[in-house]
Formats: structure tokens, sequence, C-alpha cells
């Protein structure tokens, strides 16, 4: 019975980051049926797939501002991120890091102290289909409830996706790089406005009589 050893570094995968460690494959080659040669390197291509896949980000960043009161706010948009986190707070929003890719869903990491961990949150925001973001939970360390001023923040943060996403989806604006920013909140303003003129004009104009008599109906 031969047997076939290849020792690999794994640092890149989830709750590895930033450790090396070894980690030592040995395979029975009656088991698997072909030769080991090579087995090292080709388990070596394998862990640097991963990591690129680990480190890919899955949606593009839509929020600028990092900090919010004295609240670092980082948006989450790649897998080995999702994994981090669910890793310090000890909870399940890595599992979450699937649905970035579909561009609904928006996970955000809050700091307010570098070690004190009760001064942590992380946040999970869905987008309708109109872009409009609705906050879906907000949670410290092992699902604890997030402090209030996370709280506070995290309703600044919506106000500011909101712009994000509208820059995100029309292209003029993006052309205008970081002014595009400047410009997005106008533009939301004149959309409302238009809106909200339309409403009024809808209500004095006249509602269209039907051109049948709606009592010979049968219902």
């Amino acid at each position: 019975m031969s047997f076939a050893a290849a020792t690999i570094d794994d640092s890149a995968l989830p709750g590895n980051y930033g450790v090396a460690r070894t980690v030592t494959i040995e395979a029975r080659a009656d088991v698997y049926g072909h030769p080991f040669d090579g087995l090292e390197a080709y388990l070596t291509e394998q862990i640097g797939l991963a990591r690129e896949d680990m480190l890919k980000p899955l949606i593009h960043r839509r929020l600028r501002q990092s900090v919010y009161d004295g609240v670092a706010v980082k948006e989450l948009v790649t897998r080995a991120e999702c994994f981090q986190e669910g890793e310090d707070l000890h909870h399940c929003i890595g599992g979450y890091a699937g649905a970035l890719s579909y561009g609904k869903t928006v996970l955000l990491s809050l700091r307010s102290s570098e070690k004190l961990t009760s001064m942590w949150s992380s946040a999970e925001i869905s987008l309708d289909d109109l872009a409009r973001p609705v906050i879906r939970q907000h949670y410290g360390p092992c699902n604890s409830p997030a402090c209030e001023a996370h709280q506070a923040v995290l309703k600044q943060v919506v106000d500011d996706l909101v712009v994000g996403e509208l820059v995100a989806r029309t292209r003029w604006l993006q052309r205008l790089s970081w002014l595009g920013y400047r410009v997005a909140p106008l533009v939301l303003r004149g959309r409302s406005f238009k809106r909200k003129a339309a409403e009024v004009v809808a209500r004095f104009r006249p509602k269209p009589e039907p051109n049948f008599d709606p009592d010979v109906i049968q219902w």
C-alpha cells in the first residue's frame, strides 16, 4: 500500500486569515487510483484559486464615507471580509456573502472601539426594486442588540446608500467620479419634486367617465 503526502499553506482559508499554518495531507494511492506526482503543486494551486475567490469583490462598494459621528463603517464586499466579520463577532453574517452577488443586499461592519467588542456590530440592509434600502437586521457580538450609537449611525448610512445606489445605476453620474456623489442628492430632490408635482396635478385632473353602463355588468 503506497502513500503520498503534500504540505501546503492554508492561510487563505476561512478562519485562518493572516495566520500561516502548515497542513500535511496524506492520500492512499490505492484509494484514489492515480499517481501523486505533483500533488503538492496541485493542492497549492487550488489554495491559490480559493484565495482569489475569497478576495474577489462580489459587488461594487456603494459607501464613500467611512466614519459617521465617530463610528467607522465598512461595507463588506468579499467572502473573506464576511467570514472574518462573522468570526470576530461570533455570528452568521458569513453565510450571507453569497447574497451580495445579486446586488440586493448590503452587509456592513460598524466599529466605535478598536478592542471593546461591545462597541462592534454588523448590519444587513436589503434593497427593494426601487433601490430603497431597508434595515433587515443589526446585531452586536453573539447576536446581542447593537449599541444605541450604532443604531443612530445606521440611519445616516441608509441615506448615503440611496445616493450610492443612484450613482451606481446612472452612467452619467459615474462619469463625474467623486462629483457624481455631490450631484446625486440634487437629482433625488428633483425626482421627489417631480413626483409630488405629478400627484398634485392628478388631484385636479378630471377622472375619465366609463364609456359603458356599469349596471349592466354581471358581477
